[in-house]
């Protein structure tokens, strides 16, 4: 075959590698072939967290990443976070259920009646955020 060829197919084949491995990191192997639509919500979410893992962005936004899964897939979560972490991208997680990554953070702001405050680490107390003043103004 011509040299574009064969450079598209060894690139594919990486590329079909990196997504074997991303689909066996979420533990979804036996799952590969159905249609997304027909896995539950859990499913949903291991794929969610494989297809993020194989992206490898600098910037992960994660809504309610905890939803609907049992324990051992909230530490696959974790695991994701550690991963992007250490990889040195920026992870922004929006959860009701904050504690099983309050490890991972480097920042827990909490929001209330549409203020947004700093949960300090040390006290667990709720320091709240305020506008810099501009300036000129007193």
């Amino acid at each position: 075959g011509r040299v574009r060829e064969g450079r598209h197919g060894a690139l594919r084949a990486t590329r079909d590698a990196e997504v074997d491995q991303a689909l066996t990191w979420a533990d979804l192997d036996a799952l590969a072939l159905r249609h997304a639509r027909t896995l539950s919500l859990g499913e949903q979410q291991r794929v969610a967290l494989g297809r993020a893992r194989l992206l490898d962005p600098s910037l992960l936004l994660l809504d309610e990443v905890g939803a609907n899964l049992d324990g051992a897939n909230q530490r696959l979560v974790q695991t994701l976070i550690a991963e992007r972490r250490a990889r040195g991208a920026s992870v922004v997680v929006a959860t009701h259920e904050p504690a099983p990554l309050l490890a991972l953070v480097d920042l827990h702001l909490h929001l209330d009646g549409g203020r947004l405050a700093v949960v300090q680490r040390d006290f667990g107390s709720v320091v709240p955020l305020r506008r810099p003043r501009a300036p000129g103004r007193s």
